[in-house]
């Protein structure tokens, strides 16, 4: 039985840590919880701990590491883009896209090679690095909404979001007109 008291944030974080499950999987949704308030140096505290505790549970490149990877960076991307500047920014990046891709190529799967949904949060890291970067290549995006597509509507929803905005950050009618069928789809 797990334990909680009441403050969200705290009550996740004194949750009875003998509980068998991975604590990414409560810190993963803080990082998008803090995201959307526009509490980015929050998000990449639980983002770091997110992988952080799979380090201390034995399990470094468990597949949700990926995930709070992508998280990771889409905080540092909009930190960025809020003006915000956060130390160490471009290290920290490129730590969090090392380590996506090192638990894409050697973490432990049930079916020895990285399913549908971790494909797409790879990919979706990958964008969210380019994002980081300054980068409105729409492509990536197109590939993160896709690999989405198995049935993960947020994550669908979200891809077509930044990749709308990708296509309005080019020029011409074309990208104009795909970024409004995106978004109405």
């Amino acid at each position: 039985e797990t334990r909680c008291s009441n403050g969200i944030r705290e009550g996740l974080e004194e949750c009875d840590p003998a509980y068998p499950t991975y604590w990414s999987t409560v810190y993963n949704p803080l990082v998008e919880a803090f995201s959307w308030l526009g509490r980015n140096e929050e998000a990449l505290g639980a983002a770091r701990r997110s992988l952080e505790s799979l380090r201390e549970g034995g399990a470094p490149l468990a597949i949700g590491g990926i995930e709070a990877c992508a998280r990771g960076l889409a905080a540092l991307a909009d930190a960025g883009r809020a003006g915000g500047t956060v130390g160490g920014a471009a290290e920290q990046a490129q730590g969090f896209v090392e380590h996506a891709r090192q638990v894409a190529s050697t973490g432990p799967t049930r079916l020895r090679e990285l399913g549908p949904e971790g494909q797409a949060w790879l990919l979706r890291a990958e964008a969210e690095r380019s994002r980081f970067s300054g980068d409105h290549d729409p492509e990536p995006w197109r590939q993160v909404r896709a690999a989405f597509g198995y049935g993960h509507v947020m994550g669908r929803a979200y891809a077509g979001w930044r990749l709308a905005e990708a296509l309005l950050a080019g020029s011409g009618g074309p990208a104009r007109d795909e970024a409004g069928a995106v978004l109405v789809e």
